[in-house]
């Protein structure tokens, strides 16, 4: 028996179906002279609560696509200790995509001061115990590339500005970071260190922020920026991967690297 994956492919279904009735409604409803007022958009969650209900044409249709879905997402990458999840100002999915930043950085010849990834950037949980291509690429959905960031102490202090007035980003081990509720920054080291302003610091980030967007303003304004040819999830991908090779797993802790007081 063929076992579809609705929770996969229904959205796409669904954003094709949806163009074509909004196209032919608003067709019919120009030739009727009516005019189109309000649109109330509604969140529809994809689940596998759908799956109790099974549509055997829907099934038919998509039967096709499922084997090539499979090979995508079925493969084993690794193990995770524990679920991962994502919020502000610090969680644990965020802390260990931060740190696999820095890893991915010095095995680049790098020397990371710290790692930066965006909390909109990462799209789902880390599953608890087996992890699969599709659970990290999940998480990294987007066309995101490992990039080194070389920037001045003065431009750090205002990325710093720039994480606190977001309430918080993912960043590393290295960092910690006092904020407040309205969110300003109180105060902010890396290795312990107060943040010089005259010195080179190299941040392990994607090319995404690099440009300053999400409100990283003060990337746009670093000495140097490398970006590389991998994308982010495939440097998930690959430290899974190392880290199954050593009979590791996946694992994060919540450290105070961002903490929100009054």
């Amino acid at each position: 028996m063929i076992r579809i994956n609705l929770s996969l492919l229904l959205p796409a279904l669904a954003l094709c179906l949806g163009s074509c009735s909004s196209l032919q409604t608003q067709q019919t409803s120009s030739r009727a002279g009516y005019a189109l007022r309000v649109v109330k958009p509604m969140r529809i969650e994809v689940t596998s609560t759908l799956d109790s209900n099974p549509v055997a044409e829907v099934f038919e249709f998509l039967a096709p696509y499922q084997s090539g879905v499979d090979s995508l997402q079925r493969p084993y990458v690794g193990r995770s200790a524990q679920f991962m999840t994502v919020q502000r100002p610090e969680c644990l999915l965020s802390n260990w995509v931060a740190d696999v930043m820095v890893a991915e950085g010095e095995r680049l010849g790098y020397k990371p001061d710290m790692g930066l990834c965006n909390i909109g950037g990462l799209r789902s949980a880390l599953p608890q115990d087996t992890v699969r291509r599709g659970d990290v690429l999940a998480v990294a959905p987007f066309e995101n590339f490992f990039t080194i960031v070389e920037m001045r102490g003065i431009d750090m202090l205002r990325l710093m500005e720039n994480i606190a007035a977001v309430h918080g980003e993912g960043v590393s081990h290295s960092v910690r970071m006092v904020i407040s509720k309205d969110g300003q920054l109180r105060s902010a080291t890396i290795n312990g260190e107060p943040i010089e302003p005259a010195r080179v610091y190299v941040v392990a980030t994607i090319d995404y922020l690099s440009y300053g967007n999400d409100k990283m303003y003060a990337l746009k304004d670093a000495q140097k920026s490398t970006i590389t040819t991998k994308a982010m999830r495939d440097v998930l991908i690959d430290y899974l991967q190392w880290l199954d090779s050593q009979g590791q797993m996946a694992h994060s802790e919540i450290e105070g690297r961002i903490v929100e007081k009054d």
